[in-house]
């Protein structure tokens, strides 16, 4: 999964209880978060027209808690993400700031709750939008999106701009 969805990652008033005490069993570690473009989707997918994203500014770290038996149980993504998405076809360019940031909840069975706050770019089959305010993304436990919800913001249609 593409972790800022690109997604991924302003200023977040926590609204998890991120400093649960299962949480900081084994005390949070942060690693910066490299991103490898280009991004290359095939026509169809999500839109009619080949899309890539390249990456020109990114600074994205994530914070990881783990439970006592080390399992990650959330996850922060917080930073810089500057991208560009291309039309393929026409050569037609946006460049974006999808800099979130993302609260993930990772449950015991393996799905995971997704946050995107701010700026984002989640995706699915058939589908790329550019967000602002909350969007909630619900994944199974081999990563598969079950379901996005936005509240509030707004959303823009990626392959409908670049179209």
């Amino acid at each position: 999964m593409l972790r800022r969805t690109i997604a991924a990652t302003g200023v977040v008033a926590l609204a998890f209880s991120l400093l649960a005490p299962a949480a900081l069993a084994s005390g949070p570690t942060r690693v910066y978060l490299p991103i490898d473009g280009p991004i290359e989707f095939a026509a169809g997918d999500p839109c009619a027209f080949p899309l890539r994203i390249d990456i020109l500014v990114n600074t994205e770290y994530g914070v990881t808690f783990r439970d006592d038996a080390g399992n990650v149980v959330r996850q922060i993504v917080g930073g810089r993400l500057i991208i560009s998405l291309t039309n393929e076809s026409t050569g037609a360019t946006i460049t974006e700031n999808i800099s979130g940031p993302m609260l993930s909840t990772i449950h015991p069975d393996g799905s995971s709750s997704q946050v995107l706050l701010g700026n984002s770019l989640p995706f699915g089959p058939g589908e790329m939008w550019l967000t602002t305010g909350a969007v909630h993304v619900e994944t199974d436990a081999s990563g598969t999106i079950t379901s996005i919800t936005q509240h509030g913001g707004t959303r823009q249609n990626v392959c409908a701009l670049l179209g």
